[in-house]
């Protein structure tokens, strides 16, 4: 059986005593994987099958040089011991192991000395992620704010969340800021809360149902964007986890994607100038943190949105996801967030040859318009083709949505194929593409907005590619 022990003991012998007559048992510390560990023996041998609660004063540890004291270190806590088993399905991450990963992924010195905003739904992920930032945080100059989201969309619950997540803060000593989404335009305003205005459209389209994921992603990662912005944060830290990035991905495979798809959620990324998004627990499983949250006696919030069947998400959560592990494969999650893995490796690569392709294949880009040189682009990769297209349309900001393959591949073609004189496409979003000789200008419709209306009423609207 195994006991945790603290990082700083040296190897040395433990006595254990399990009661009045079990009398004292050997033990070595040793490392593993989860940390250091203390493996208990009887004459030489290590013995046991069951699960023990250790406390410091059930360890009377000797070495060569001192006996160790007689109390803990202060703030020092001694978790419950763990069963030898290290199989996926069975191995439980304890609080120390959970702070390891947690500053492997994401070291504190990186982020001691500026302020981090931690989104906090309540829910098991982002408080596992808010008790982990608190406990290994060095000193320095930087501070954690928590952030929560108040959606507005289930009325008490969501106001019990919101009070969940200030009091969780409170706890901690944590500084915390609220935000709700004012869907009517007419929500009181309260003390210390932000009230967030929805877009016209979302409005509308809460005014016949729920609004859909995509607008609630929106509303939420806007508030977090403003906030960090407010408060001078630099970090906006989220409770996404392996099984998070799993679902994506097969989301993405089922909607149809590339391998920029393919490689799911980014462990960080800019999310306005200054201010970087970074996600810790992407290595963590769901798993791994109730776990966590259990070995601290940490309490969360059960969104009851998150069984909702009308959104996407949730079905292949609940529905496929199992499937998949029950028929097919039961290591499915990973097996989808190693392909996540490996497709951002591919994505660093082609990001490297974009710069230089952009140098050589790019004459002009301004702000609404772009003059690529189809020659050099004819020389390179029908891959890497679609990929700078795509690039370029992304920086411009024109719509990625409707541009599925077949779409890619009709404004690859026309910036690759020989042609014997001009021709002109215009694609989703009212882009217009014009091949003339070696040249193809992409520039978007007039600013009244009439300008190529008819020509892209029929075009037809295919899955999305990115």
């Amino acid at each position: 059986m195994l006991a945790r022990v603290p990082r700083a003991l040296p190897q040395a012998t433990v006595n254990v005593a399990f009661g009045q007559n079990s009398g004292p048992k050997n033990a070595q510390l040793q490392n593993s994987r989860v940390g250091p560990v203390c493996l208990l023996k009887r004459n030489g041998k290590p013995f046991g099958n069951r699960l023990v609660r250790a406390t410091w004063e059930t360890f009377a540890l000797a070495s060569a040089s001192r006996r160790t004291p007689s109390r803990p270190p202060s703030g020092w806590r001694w978790p419950v011991a763990e069963s030898a088993a290290m199989g996926e399905n069975s191995r439980m991450l304890q609080p120390i192991a959970f702070h390891q990963q947690l500053t492997r992924v994401w070291p504190p010195a990186v982020w001691n000395e500026v302020t981090v905003l931690v989104a906090v739904s309540g829910g098991p992920d982002s408080v596992a992620l808010l008790r982990g930032l608190t406990a290994v945080r060095a000193p320095g100059s930087g501070q954690l704010i928590a952030a929560h989201f108040n959606h507005g969309l289930r009325g008490e619950h969501a106001l019990a969340d919101e009070a969940f997540v200030v009091d969780l803060c409170r706890r901690l000593g944590t500084s915390c800021e609220v935000g709700r989404a004012d869907w009517n335009h007419g929500s009181k305003q309260q003390p210390a809360v932000m009230e967030i205005a929805p877009d016209p459209k979302e409005l509308r389209q809460h005014a016949s149902s729920p609004p859909g994921e995509a607008v609630l992603r929106t509303a939420r990662y806007r508030f977090l964007r403003d906030t960090a912005q407010r408060v001078g944060a630099r970090y906006v830290a989220t409770g996404h986890t392996a099984d998070d990035q799993a679902e994506t991905v097969l989301h993405r495979i089922v909607r149809g994607t590339g391998i920029a798809g393919l490689a799911g959620i980014r462990r960080h990324r800019e999310l306005v100038p200054g201010v970087s998004l970074v996600r810790p627990l992407l290595e963590i499983s769901r798993r791994q943190v109730r776990d966590y949250l259990d070995a601290l006696g940490q309490d969360a919030r059960a969104d009851g949105s998150n069984a909702d069947q009308r959104y996407t998400r949730n079905r292949i959560r609940h529905e496929l996801l199992p499937h998949l592990a029950a028929q097919y494969n039961p290591r499915v999650a990973g097996a989808l967030t190693r392909l996540a893995t490996l497709a951002g490796d591919i994505q660093e690569v082609v990001a490297s040859l974009l710069e230089d392709l952009q140098i050589r294949c790019i004459d002009s880009e301004s702000p609404g318009q772009v003059t690529v040189d189809c020659g050099q682009l004819a020389r390179v990769p029908r891959y890497l083709a679609r990929e700078l297209l795509m690039d370029l349309w992304r920086r411009q900001g024109w719509p990625l949505q409707a541009m599925g393959f077949e779409r890619w591949e009709e404004l690859a073609d026309l910036a690759s194929t020989p042609l014997v004189g001009p021709r002109r496409k215009v694609f989703p979003g009212s882009i217009a593409a014009q091949r003339d000789g070696p040249s193809l200008r992409l520039v978007p419709p007039a600013r009244d907005g009439t300008a190529m209306k008819a020509e892209c009423a029929n075009v037809p609207q295919p899955k999305s590619y990115s």
